[in-house]
């Protein structure tokens, strides 16, 4: 569909431009590679890229904004851990389609990527909310003239939100997705609607590493069934396996 083909040439002309590699994941490479065409339910395409090659927000508002996309780092967070979404400010555009960039850092062995706005286990809804909360408040806008007198341009409460992001982090549990490194040091390229697009090499297991044994059948409902959360990729953890995320400027 000329809407797939739009977007994936669109960040592949990002990407090539900024000389960074990136990948195709989750359900774009399962219908990619299982379907030979993006799943014709899905309502946006994954892309994944290391964290340390992140391009800055300028860059990604400059090149997205003129295409009609809205570009949020971190779901709104004063950090940046984990994800990127590209949205379409004009859901009537038919041009493109959204875009999930997902952040992947490196460990010894392994690529993980922690899903820290999304606490499991003991108090996670009070430590979420507490999390959402901090994040409102700092976001407000700067030219709140007694919030920045009372909180020194929100110095004094930045402070206590990292104080707090330490403790909620080595105190905490998520779900992660953690890989095998090779499956995302070692890529090949495809070629999906004309456009050359790079996956995994070994895509086979991965795909059953990332889905289960029975990525090869097509299922709609995948993850309204919660089938997902039987995959081997999925961990959970507690957040300090990897350091505290770095904060946006």
């Amino acid at each position: 569909m000329k809407k797939f083909q739009n977007t994936l040439q669109l960040v592949k002309n990002f990407f090539d431009t900024e000389n960074i590699e990136f990948w195709i994941e989750a359900g774009t490479a399962l219908g990619v590679y299982r379907d030979k065409q993006i799943l014709p339910w899905d309502h946006d395409i994954d892309i994944a890229i290391w964290y340390d090659s992140v391009p800055s927000e300028k860059k990604f508002e400059h090149f997205f904004s003129q295409k009609g996309y809205q570009v949020i780092f971190q779901k709104g967070f004063v950090y940046l851990d984990n994800i990127i979404q590209l949205k379409r400010k004009n859901c009537d555009n038919n041009e493109y389609i959204d875009i999930d960039i997902y952040l992947y850092k490196e460990t010894d062995n392994t690529a993980v990527m922690r899903w820290i706005n999304s606490p499991i286990g003991f108090l996670a809804k009070t430590k979420q909310s507490l999390l959402y909360g901090f994040n409102k408040f700092l976001n407000l806008k700067k030219e709140n003239i007694i919030i920045n007198k009372i909180f020194f341009k929100n110095f004094i409460f930045l402070s206590l939100f990292k104080l707090f992001l330490y403790i909620y982090i080595h105190t905490t549990y998520c779900y992660s997705h953690t890989f095998p490194k090779k499956y995302f040091k070692e890529l090949t390229v495809l070629q999906i609607y004309g456009v050359s697009i790079k996956i995994p090499k070994d895509i086979e297991s991965f795909l059953e590493f990332r889905y289960g044994k029975g990525w090869k059948i097509k299922d709609q409902n995948y993850n309204q069934k919660g089938s997902w959360k039987k995959a081997e990729a999925r961990k959970k953890q507690l957040m300090n396996f990897i350091p505290m995320p770095d904060f946006r400027k």
